[in-house]
């Protein structure tokens, strides 16, 4: 762990900009950070914690997966992902919306699954399992009108250490139902959250992680 934190403060040392990073080695127990609990803009590292709240909405049975979740044009003003390319008026699954916010960062689904959830039931979600440093302030940010050098409460926010907590939990709970119960759901829908993550389309991060 010692020699992987002096390699990644190394590469991060190295540009102009200030990164901020958290790990943890799950075998062993073992955790390193690089301002790991700063609050900083979360970006669509949002999206991780807004799938886990749609799914314990779902755990409630007050969501289903096969809920039609039709594309509206007014949630199509961004441009991340796919579906803002498209003509509005189609319907596909509460499923596939998810998977869309996801893999390819689809801000048309996010913003719409963000209101269907309720964006207060979100931030409930974080403040439940410990995410602290984590607020949603908007369904979709408002980066058109927002200078690269905002205040925070101008995005949503978080940090490092909220969505390795939040990672932890998900690996957690695939494997055993107290720890999903953590989340407010079951182990299948752990297990739903992994196999959807593990689909990701974006990203050079990626490319640098070994396939499992």
């Amino acid at each position: 762990m010692h020699e992987l934190t002096r390699r990644l403060n190394e590469l991060c040392d190295a540009q102009p900009f200030k990164t901020y990073w958290y790990l943890k080695d799950l075998r062993t127990g073992r955790s390193a950070d690089r301002g790991g609990h700063a609050e900083v803009t979360s970006a669509s590292t949002r999206k991780i914690s807004i799938m886990m709240a749609t799914l314990a909405e779902i755990a409630k049975g007050k969501l289903s997966l096969d809920d039609p979740f039709l594309i509206e044009e007014k949630y199509q003003h961004n441009q991340s992902g796919c579906f803002y390319l498209l003509r509005p008026g189609f319907t596909i699954t509460l499923y596939d919306a998810i998977m869309m916010m996801i893999i390819v960062s689809d801000n048309t689904c996010t913003g719409k699954i963000v209101d269907l959830v309720g964006i207060d039931q979100v931030n409930e979600f974080c403040r439940s399992i410990g995410m602290t440093g984590t607020a949603h302030r908007f369904n979709v940010p408002p980066t058109a009108t927002t200078p690269l050098d905002h205040p925070l409460e101008a995005s949503n926010s978080t940090t490092a250490a909220d969505v390795g907590h939040l990672l932890e939990m998900v690996v957690a709970g695939a494997k055993d139902a107290a720890a999903a119960k953590k989340l407010g759901i079951t182990p299948e829908l752990c297990q739903l959250a992994l196999k959807i993550t593990l689909q990701q389309k974006l990203g050079q991060l990626k490319d640098q992680l070994p396939p499992e």
